[in-house]
């Protein structure tokens, strides 16, 4: 069976701007509402890896109401959250412009993450990690997220085309060179990256030159709102013909964390 799963990194606008619990509903806000239509429409399964505050605003995750709890229940079949950093600027290795953070920041950071999620959401609703903000982390979180149930991390298809070129087939998946009982999978796509015309000749070179069984997707959040200085007013767009795309070709949408090697 082909498959797909995707995932938005970067989520905290979304909180933040419902955290006054007076909507009736959560879907309320047209962030969660349009991926509701994209879910009723295709099933697809959305994985938000969220920060845990906002540093431009102070917002905190521990203020986000538990109002919605059984509504975010009742839809954890398609829509869960999980970790992603304490804030945009935060690395949990060496980057030039970010914050650096140790590894005990790191599990201090994902349990809150994962506390909060459990109160406001439900603990269904959570999922263990598949990427970490910037991609790269330290050894040591790497074993803590292989711990933690983690069997698959994604990486820059970029480094995936390398190895393919070395191999002369397609790579589809390798072992972590710090934790080996990892499999580091490519992240194909990132549609706040990817024009409209360009959605499925891209995704056919996946598709149908490299015939992939699985493929893995994402974007970002910020790029949804109209008030962020990089709004892109096609995105959702991106996501309907990406998905439409991939439900005509076969493949039928999973969580990308619960995958298992013979998927690949």
């Amino acid at each position: 069976m082909k498959k797909y799963s995707f995932f938005i990194d970067d989520n905290i606008f979304f909180l933040k701007e419902n955290a006054s619990g007076k909507a009736k509903s959560v879907f309320d806000h047209f962030y969660l509402a349009n991926l509701k239509k994209l879910h009723d429409k295709y099933q697809t399964k959305f994985l938000l890896n969220l920060f845990k505050g906002d540093q431009n605003s102070g917002f905190m995750l521990d203020e986000f109401p538990d109002c919605y709890k059984e509504e975010f229940a009742a839809n954890s079949d398609w829509l869960r959250f999980s970790f992603h950093a304490a804030f945009d600027k935060t690395h949990y290795f060496a980057a030039p412009k970010c914050i650096a953070a140790t590894t005990e920041e790191f599990i201090r950071d994902y349990n809150y993450v994962k506390r909060e999620v459990t109160r406001f959401a439900g603990e269904e609703c959570f999922l263990f990690p598949q990427i970490v903000h910037y991609v790269d982390s330290s050894p040591e979180i790497k074993r803590f997220l292989y711990n933690e149930g983690v069997r698959f991390l994604s990486e820059r298809r970029s480094k995936f085309e390398a190895l393919s070129e070395q191999a002369g087939h397609t790579v589809t998946s390798f072992p972590d060179p710090d934790v080996p009982e990892l499999e580091r999978i490519p992240f194909e796509l990132v549609f706040n990256n990817v024009p409209l015309e360009n959605v499925i000749p891209e995704l056919d070179i996946r598709i149908v030159k490299e015939q992939r069984n699985y493929i893995n997707i994402m974007t970002h959040e910020p790029q949804f709102f109209p008030s962020y200085w990089h709004c892109i007013e096609e995105h959702w767009q991106r996501l309907d013909c990406a998905f439409a795309h991939l439900t005509g070709c076969g493949y039928t949408p999973v969580w990308g964390s619960l995958i298992e090697k013979s998927d690949l």
